[in-house]
């Protein structure tokens, strides 16, 4: 039973991945020609998503856990799809934010619950070994079904480019037909909740997630990591295309770098299993990644000529795809299973709060003192609150 659970995992990630992969390549270069945003303006439709996803992701993470995280799941997958279709039809600012909330609302019945069905299937069917080997083998294997669809949402994007956006809209559909049909929740207890005892729960777990998140713990440490990384990241997340396209021939080459940004964080995955060894050092894992992770984007801003930009940009990437399985695996070893989601979606919130902050600010920078610099305050601002951040210990 516990392969058949992980081989569901893996299917579902998988389907996913390529429905959600398939307009990433030339996400920012559609807004900037269909919509004709600039990067400042790009960074509030995207400001648009996180502040939707700060107001949204605690009730729908008590919602996982209370009505169950399939039901959520699949929730979240027909949402993806309303969303996707709103992108393909939309041509300025307002179709655009509207696509975003839609799917940030989607985005939130995912987080927590999805990684909350595995984990809880896994213990209830008496899987005993070590989980980071599940995220790190989920991580590759998503990273190369996105590369595929990335590539392929590129080049079709030439022929016409909503055409990645109705890709993920039919993929995002088929994925919530499958997971109705396959996800199966076995730990739980089936019953019908009262109105009275929906509240109690809400209540109660929100409270005895909020009681662990300020013991300053394993919880706490990677909630404040999470915070200081989506602040600065947001400048190459969405700057990459505009920074290395004027040197492409065309916006389909957009496409094997995004490849090439896939193998990057695959490689990463692959390596998480070296820095496994016992909580005090994938603490010092994790924060010395995140530096490591700043430090590249610094030299990714300041390298010329652009090849050597774009290498230190795959490093960035190398250190991201080790850091997300690694932090993954450290967070649900230290979460109690009855509010695993609620407390993951949590968790989640200062990531939101971090990703609205730096999107605005990356964006203006951008604007006025271009691409290059931006990086480099970015990559040094990462470096920086990561050190000081990894002073916080457990209270006693």
């Amino acid at each position: 039973m516990i392969k058949k659970v992980v081989r569901q995992y893996f299917l579902l990630s998988l389907m996913n991945s390529f429905a959600h992969s398939a307009f990433t390549a030339t996400y920012v270069t559609f807004l900037m020609s269909r919509g004709g945003l600039n990067l400042f303006q790009i960074g509030l439709v995207n400001f648009v998503f996180f502040s939707t996803m700060l107001l949204m992701e605690i009730p729908t993470g008590a919602f996982a856990d209370c009505f169950g995280r399939k039901t959520s799941y699949v929730l979240s997958c027909g949402l993806s799809v309303v969303a996707l279709s709103v992108y393909a039809t939309s041509h300025n600012f307002a179709g655009f934010i509207t696509a975003e909330a839609i799917g940030a609302v989607s985005a939130t019945f995912c987080s927590g619950a999805y990684q909350a069905w595995i984990v809880s299937s896994l213990d209830h069917h008496g899987y005993c070994e070590d989980k980071s080997k599940i995220f790190a083998r989920e991580a590759q294997l998503t990273k190369i079904v996105g590369m595929i669809s990335g590539v392929i949402g590129a080049r079709i994007a030439v022929i016409n480019p909503t055409y990645p956006w109705w890709v993920g809209a039919v993929g995002a559909g088929i994925t919530g037909i499958v997971a109705l049909i396959i996800m199966r929740e076995d730990y739980r207890q089936q019953f019908r909740p009262s109105l009275k005892w929906m509240v109690h729960s809400f209540t109660s777990k929100f409270r005895t997630s909020i009681a662990t998140i300020r013991q300053g713990g394993v919880i706490t440490l990677v909630m404040l990591l999470g915070l200081v990384l989506s602040v600065t990241i947001q400048a190459p997340n969405m700057q990459w295309q505009p920074w290395f396209r004027s040197h492409l021939k065309s916006d389909a080459q957009l496409g094997y770098i995004w490849a090439a940004m896939s193998i990057a964080m695959m490689l990463g995955a692959q390596l998480v299993a070296i820095l496994r060894r016992g909580p005090k050092f994938e603490r010092l894992a994790l924060i010395g990644v995140q530096v490591a992770i700043g430090l590249f984007i610094i030299c990714a801003g300041a390298a010329s000529p652009w090849l050597m930009s774009f290498g230190f940009f795959l490093l960035h990437e190398v250190g991201r795809g080790l850091f997300a399985p690694l932090r993954d695996a450290y967070l649900n070893d230290g979460v109690a299973d009855n509010e695993r989601a609620t407390l993951l979606s949590c968790g989640s919130v200062p990531s939101h709060f971090g990703a609205m902050v730096g999107l605005l600010v990356s964006g203006a920078v951008a604007l006025r003192f271009h691409v290059g610099p931006t990086w480099i305050a970015s990559g040094l601002a990462m470096v920086v609150l990561t050190l000081i951040v990894s002073r916080i210990h457990k209270r006693k």
